[in-house]
């Protein structure tokens, strides 16, 4: 949900220096700071771990390795919770296309893909946000790897619709991210300048 609420930020404000600049014919200060820093940004939203991305092992023989390692057969992704695809797309926002994705498959390609002038190679991400409680040695060696983190306090929708919110739950829960990640981008773009 976070990612899909950045990426709709990112369009709106996109659009917004589009207007700006077919009613006024230049781009103001802030609309240059605002495109830069759109030029810079870059989304991702990742699990801790390989067990949140993917399906398990469909073999009946106990394996010690699976999914490509032992068995042979072809890890497969899960796809975003359709609840959430759902609470999502009453706003007007498609995440269906998105997938899953892991930590380890996320920060080699931020590393590969940083500038030659990127101050701190060891510390790819910028700014790292986490939703979740995540047990002390995965939050430490993700912090390692990032400048500035950030802690939300977001309720775990697949929880909370199991009790007596029910489905409404992820809408909530989708509401409640958007206001961070506005809040977020907004702060970013302001210390960008």
């Amino acid at each position: 949900m976070a990612e899909g609420w950045a990426h709709e930020w990112v369009h709106t404000k996109r659009e917004e220096i589009h207007q700006d600049f077919t009613e006024n014919g230049n781009a103001s200060a802030r609309i240059e700071r605002l495109r830069s820093f759109l030029g810079r940004v870059r989304i991702a939203s990742v699990a801790l771990d390989a067990t949140a991305i993917y399906k398990e092992c469909s073999r009946e023989a106990p394996i010690e390795k699976c999914c490509g390692d032992t068995c042979n057969s072809t890890r497969e992704l899960k796809v975003v919770k359709e609840k959430a695809v759902h609470a999502m797309a009453e706003d007007g926002i498609d995440i269906s296309r998105y997938a899953p994705k892991c930590v380890k498959e996320l920060l080699p390609s931020l590393c590969t893909n940083l500038s030659s002038s990127h101050a701190d190679k060891k510390r790819p991400v910028d700014k790292l946000v986490l939703l979740c409680s995540c047990g002390d040695e995965v939050k430490r060696d993700l912090v390692r790897q990032s400048k500035s983190v950030e802690e939300w306090n977001v309720d775990a929708p697949t929880a909370l619709s199991k009790g007596p919110e029910g489905e409404s739950a992820y809408r909530r829960v989708s509401h409640e991210i958007r206001r961070e990640v506005d809040s977020l981008m907004e702060r970013l773009t302001m210390d960008d300048g």
